[in-house]
């Protein structure tokens, strides 16, 4: 049927009406160009690209889409066909039909992936082989398992049954006895070493070297600490240097310093000993000896050794006795050089020994 307008444009077209064939939005139009949109023809009123042939101020109808016609007469009913299961397709007769029942025909619909015939092992084992590797397997992780136990069915197994079983496997075949190990007919303390035997030191008692003053001491515990020792046992504390020191100054230089707290007052007594070396066989070196930086227990003026004038190294020392009280001592080991010529000092030390 074609339609034609009530009041019907006109349009001056230079030349024949130039059919484009179905309507595209990213094609420019001229005037004069018809398309087919939606069943029906339309033709460019004006140049125009992206506008659709129903809008009218770019395009005018040439002829709609007509109505539905009637139905037509209900044809001859077909032979009935057989509705058989999906079974032995491969390997038919030329020319046998096979029919899906509609349950059949969903289940065909619903499968996927790409069938290669009937699997094998060389199948099987290509799939495998192709498969992404994985290093180290989480106990979450399955591996199949065929059941012996019920009639060779396809099961899965976890990772972490895999190591349970494992682990109760071999836990009862690498025993000590069975190693030819330690016999557990042998004791430590009374302990048979079939069970946890249980030593008196932990690792963290070595780690501490506890502190000047104080000895390891053991308990019923048999945990060792680090305590200060019975009243009227010595006590030692004790400090040193080995680093090389030099000075030319005739002011004193602290080398090494020795820190103990008693627990009472009592009489305690100071040595010291180093190696000193002088720049000139001619000076002097002066030690001194102090608590917490102002009481002078001892000083001392050494001349050199060294006759050859060689530069080795000589050792001095000396010791005094005091009374401390119980509280924080800093005993410091001074020295200088008394006419300004270099002097060396390495390898001091101070030992604080309790007498009372």
């Amino acid at each position: 049927m074609s339609y034609i307008p009530q009041d019907p444009t006109i349009i001056n077209i230079e030349s024949m009406i130039h059919p484009m064939g179905a309507y595209s939005g990213a094609t420019t139009y001229n005037i004069g160009d018809s398309v087919e949109y939606n069943g029906g023809s339309y033709l460019a009123l004006v140049s125009t690209t992206g506008n659709l042939p129903t809008d009218t101020a770019y395009w005018q109808v040439l002829a709609e889409k007509g109505d539905t016609g009637d139905t037509g007469p209900e044809g001859p009913a077909g032979a009935s066909g057989d509705h058989e299961t999906l079974l032995n397709l491969q390997g038919g007769a030329v020319g046998e039909h096979y029919h899906l029942t509609s349950a059949k025909n969903t289940v065909v619909q619903n499968t996927t992936g790409t069938n290669s015939g009937n699997e094998t092992a060389v199948t099987l084992g290509a799939i495998i082989n192709g498969a992404t590797a994985k290093t180290t397997p989480v106990d979450a992780d399955m591996v199949g398992l065929i059941d012996s136990a019920a009639s060779n069915v396809l099961k899965k197994l976890s990772w972490a049954n895999i190591k349970a079983t494992l682990k109760t496997y071999f836990d009862a075949i690498y025993t000590l006895t069975n190693l030819g190990g330690v016999p557990t007919s042998r004791t430590i303390n009374g302990k048979s070493l079939a069970n946890n035997v249980t030593l008196g030191l932990a690792s963290s008692d070595f780690n501490n070297q506890g502190s000047a003053g104080n000895f390891l001491q053991g308990n019923a515990a048999g945990a060792p600490t680090w305590a200060p020792p019975p009243a009227g046992l010595p006590t030692v504390g004790y400090n040193s240097s080995a680093g090389i020191s030099s000075t030319s100054s005739s002011t004193f230089q602290q080398k090494v310093r020795a820190t103990f707290t008693p627990t009472t007052a009592g009489i305690w007594k100071i040595e010291f000993m180093c190696l000193t070396a002088l720049s000139s066989s001619s000076s002097n070196l002066e030690f001194r000896i102090q608590d917490n930086d102002t009481t002078t227990f001892f000083t001392a003026n050494y001349e050199p050794k060294d006759d050859e004038d060689d530069g080795e190294y000589q050792c001095h020392g000396g010791a005094f006795y005091a009374t401390f009280t119980a509280a924080a001592h800093n005993i410091d080991l001074d020295y200088r050089s008394v006419d300004g010529a270099t002097a060396y000092i390495k390898n001091a030390y101070i030992i604080a020994t309790r007498l009372t």
